[in-house]
């Protein structure tokens, strides 16, 4: 299958965080990072910085976010792994944190002409608006908005057109889960649902997968 995965990231979003509260040495002490690893990172006084093979992590006032470096790759089991840092970090220091994020972005190259392809996907009857997109050369994408396991899904779609005639033109997506922390249970409430959101790891990744696959269409040349 032509479509391909190529980011994914996990946030905590917030209000006034706390960064240096995420010390080299609490981190190494929870196994979140070697000390090879965090010798390596960034820290300056408004965010900090650490990677390892594996994901990237950035802390700043308004996030904590988790980057894995290779998508294409990523074990199902990661998903997991990061769920259980997360839910130290939230254990661990009570800072102004009110949302979770699940971030996918896929590519998918289009087998034609992308005008074509494009407009018979997101514009195919005409219509008043439609009429203002009616040259051959028009690109057409769009931004789509959904419930899906407790998650508020926002979708972009975005056609790029490539200048190179030996590159495939694509379509590319941001898929952005969104799911809001109750703010009357506390700490501990927080820390439990972001287990139980991230464990919905699988069902996110397929649903997103297979409307990328939608877009995986023939077009006319």
């Amino acid at each position: 299958m032509s479509v391909q995965i190529n980011h994914i990231n996990y946030v905590i979003a917030g209000k006034n965080i706390s960064v240096e509260n995420f010390s080299i040495t609490w981190l190494m002490k929870e196994g979140i990072f070697s000390e090879a690893e965090v010798d390596r990172g960034v820290t300056t006084p408004i965010f900090k910085q650490y990677e390892n093979e594996t994901y990237s992590s950035l802390f700043t006032p308004d996030r904590i976010q988790i980057t894995i470096k290779k998508p294409s790759e990523v074990s199902k089991k990661s998903a997991p792994q990061i769920a259980a840092i997360l839910n130290k970090i939230i254990l661990k220091y009570t800072n102004n944190y009110f949302a979770l994020g699940i971030n996918l972005s896929f590519e998918v190259p289009v087998k034609g002409k992308i005008e074509t392809v494009s407009k018979k996907l997101f514009l195919p009857n005409s219509s008043e608006f439609a009429n203002f997109f009616s040259e051959e050369n028009n690109l057409f994408g769009g931004a789509f908005s959904k419930d899906f396991e407790g998650f508020k899904l926002t979708l972009g779609v975005d056609p790029h057109k490539n200048d190179n005639a030996d590159t495939k033109d694509k379509f590319r997506l941001s898929f952005n889960y969104n799911y809001l922390f109750s703010q009357d249970g506390g700490t501990d409430a927080m820390a439990s649902d972001t287990i139980k959101m991230l464990n919905k790891y699988d069902e996110i990744y397929d649903f997103s997968n297979k409307i990328a696959s939608c877009l995986d269409v023939n077009g006319e040349r």
